[in-house]
């Protein structure tokens, strides 16, 4: 049997608490089924003329008490050791010891299954990279929560976050060499050369006047980055490019000569920079060994230390949907993954950040 309460074997009036294992000295009355009577307590409930009999005055203040501690404890559990395994079911036998309907735990708990879930989802972008295992852990936390929580309305919200969950993992499949293929019969490359992408795009150049833009398009190849505009383009061989990312909307291009690198907009930028990524590391075998860490990964125990520094809203706006860690000082910029360098913007105001810089 699990720990729960059960009728006396002595005394049919009373219910004695079974830890599970043993019989314990723990003992309450059972009380009529009446709803003008309170069946955790027996005392006289108010009853209105119409309507459903309100909470009993007598334990209202225990019970919210109570429930005010669980939800800490049920957060602390979530952020863990998740929604399973002997903490989480020790949260669920409190609220039978204390008699209050698992209903009471649901409702509270339904608030901190989407914190959690937004929680793991910011956590697991940290690095842009969704591993295979980071998608399970998602997919298995939402299956486990929907067993204890009703989610009902949030659904919605649940669906958005497996939605950027799958599409993060196959932006990492891309970055990792699983490359699309382009055909365009008005692409002139040389023999030899397999296309990935070409896209259209506009790229920024910063000067004392202003930032001045440059229509054309982006063409990667398994040997070049290329951007074809309306004046001088660029032409870049992989081995002469360091590093591509997507940043504040745009994707930024480092490289070793002076010409070379640049700011680019383009309609799907995190796309466009993981099909490019995933062309350099093929070029240039950068890809990470296993157990090796990428260079833009949090340490778990700061995306933890930020978040509740932060409180796991957006600092500028106090959302708590689509959130992301952001780098006040762009790591482009020379930025430092710390503490301090660190902060939780949702993704609206981390693009109106980009604008500004």
């Amino acid at each position: 049997m699990e720990p729960a309460w059960y009728p006396d074997s002595i005394d049919s009036n009373r219910l004695r608490w079974w830890n599970g294992a043993t019989w314990t000295d723990e003992i309450r009355q059972v009380f009529p089924v009446d709803p003008a009577i309170c069946e955790r307590c027996g005392r006289a409930k108010r009853v209105p003329r119409f309507g459903t009999p309100p909470p009993c005055r007598w334990c209202e203040s225990d019970v919210n008490g109570f429930m005010e501690m669980w939800r800490s404890q049920a957060w602390q559990v979530l952020t863990t050791s998740g929604p399973r395994g002997t903490g989480w079911n020790e949260l669920w036998i409190a609220l039978r010891f204390q008699r209050i309907h698992e209903t009471s735990g649901r409702e509270a708990l339904r608030p901190l299954a989407i914190g959690y879930l937004e929680r793991m989802v910011a956590f697991a972008f940290a690095d842009d990279e969704i591993e295979q295992h980071e998608l399970d852990s998602f997919q298995q936390a939402v299956t486990d929560l929907q067993l204890a929580v009703d989610l009902g309305v949030a659904q919605s919200r649940v669906n958005e976050l497996r939605q950027r969950m799958l599409r993060g993992r196959s932006l990492t499949q891309v970055r990792a060499g699983e490359l699309p293929r382009v055909q365009r019969s008005d692409l002139h490359l040389e023999a030899d050369e397999t296309p990935y992408i070409d896209v259209n795009a506009v790229q920024i150049k910063y000067t004392a006047s202003g930032p001045r833009h440059n229509s054309g398009r982006i063409i990667g190849s398994s040997k070049k980055f290329r951007f074809v505009g309306a004046g001088a383009g660029t032409e870049l061989p992989w081995a002469k490019i360091v590093s591509i990312a997507s940043e504040y909307g745009n994707i930024i291009i480092s490289a070793t000569t002076a010409r070379g690198g640049g700011t680019y907009s383009v309609p799907d930028p995190e796309y466009v920079a993981a099909v490019l990524e995933g062309a350099l590391r093929i070029a240039k075998r950068l890809v990470l060994a296993p157990g090796q860490r990428d260079t833009r990964s949090i340490p778990p125990n700061i995306k933890a230390e930020v978040w509740q520094r932060d409180g796991g809203k957006c600092c500028q706006c106090g959302d708590s949907h689509y959130l992301e860690f952001d780098h006040v000082i762009p790591l482009s910029r020379g930025g430092a993954t710390s503490v301090g360098n660190l902060q939780i913007l949702c993704r609206r105001c981390n693009l109106e950040k980009g604008a500004r810089i």
